[in-house]
C-alpha cells in the first residue's frame, strides 16, 4: 500500500510541482509589491469606501482601515484565487486517478495489483492530500519565510489558521471529487459535474450576499465556510466552519469509497 502510494505521487511530480510552484511565484510577486500598494493605500481606501458594502462581501474582499501583508494577500489571493486553484488542481488529481484510469483502459493493471480496492481506493486518497499538503506548503506557509526576508510585518498565527482552513476545505473538494470521479467512466462527464456543483454554489455565496431575502442559501455554498477574513478579525477558526468541512469530508469519502468497492468497472 506504501509502495502503491509512492508510486502515484512519483507519477504525479511534476503536476504537484507545477501547480505548487506556480502558485508560489504568483504569491511572491503580489509580496514584492506590497510596498508600491501600501504606499498608495489612502486611494484605494477611498475606492473601497465608495463601493456599496454587499458588493465588497459578494466578492470576499473587506474594507480594511488599516492595510498589512496578510489583508492584502488576502483580497488579492487567498480569499478567491487560491480556492479556484486548489479547486482545479484537487480536481485534476483526482480525475487522473479513478475515472481517468477507467477512460484510459489502466485500471486494470491496478485493480491486477494484490492489494483490496479498499486498500487502492485509500491510497489514492492519502495520496491526494498529500499533494494537498504540499500544495499549501507551497501556497500559504511559504508566506511566512517570504515576508521574513522582506522584514514585513505579519501574524504567524493567522497564516497557519489559513492554512488549517484552506487543508479542510481542500480536503472536502477531495472528497467530493473522488465520490463524483468513482460514479463516471469518463472525465469530461467527471469533470463537468464536479465543475458545475463548485459552481453553484459560488453562485450561491454571491447570491445571498446581494439579497436579504436569499440569505439561507449560503449554509449550501461550500465558500461561506471559506472565511478568511473571519481569521483576520478574530484571529481564529469558527467551529461551525470545521463541523462542515468535517461532515462533507467523511460523508463523500464514505459514499466514494463504497461507490468504487462495488461498481463493475469495465477492463
Amino acid at each position: 500500500m506504501i509502495k502503491y502510494i509512492k508510486n502515484i505521487l512519483k507519477q504525479k511530480r511534476l503536476f504537484i510541482m507545477y501547480y505548487s510552484l506556480g502558485t508560489f511565484l504568483y504569491m511572491l510577486l503580489l509580496i514584492t509589491t506590497f510596498p508600491s500598494f501600501l504606499s498608495q493605500s489612502k486611494s484605494y481606501s477611498k475606492i473601497l469606501t465608495s463601493i456599496p458594502k454587499v458588493m465588497l462581501k459578494a466578492f470576499g474582499i473587506s474594507a480594511q482601515n488599516k492595510f498589512t501583508l496578510l489583508t492584502y494577500l488576502g483580497g488579492k489571493y487567498i480569499d478567491l484565487l487560491l480556492p479556484l486553484i486548489l479547486i482545479f488542481f484537487i480536481v485534476s488529481f483526482v480525475n487522473s486517478q479513478i475515472v481517468g484510469q477507467i477512460e484510459d483502459k489502466t485500471i486494470g493493471l491496478v485493480l491486477s495489483l494484490p492489494i483490496s480496492r479498499l486498500k487502492i481506493f485509500i491510497s489514492k486518497y492519502i495520496s491526494g492530500i498529500i499533494a494537498l499538503i504540499i500544495f499549501i506548503i507551497f501556497a500559504v506557509i511559504s508566506i511566512i519565510p517570504l515576508a521574513s526576508i522582506e522584514n514585513f510585518k505579519y501574524s504567524t498565527i493567522d497564516i497557519y489558521l489559513i492554512s488549517i482552513l484552506t487543508f479542510i476545505f481542500g480536503i472536502s473538494i477531495l472528497s467530493f471529487s473522488f465520490f463524483i470521479s468513482s460514479l463516471f467512466s469518463s472525465r469530461g462527464k467527471s469533470t463537468m459535474v464536479i465543475s458545475s456543483t463548485i459552481f453553484v454554489m459560488y453562485v450561491f455565496n454571491v447570491v445571498y450576499s446581494l439579497s436579504s431575502s436569499l440569505k439561507s442559501l449560503k449554509y449550501f455554498s461550500i465558500f461561506y465556510y471559506y472565511n478568511i477574513n473571519y481569521i483576520f478579525q478574530n484571529n481564529n477558526i469558527d467551529i461551525s466552519y470545521i463541523i462542515v468541512f468535517s461532515f462533507v469530508f467523511v460523508i463523500f469519502f464514505l459514499l466514494g469509497l463504497f461507490v468504487f468497492r462495488k461498481r463493475d468497472i469495465d477492463i
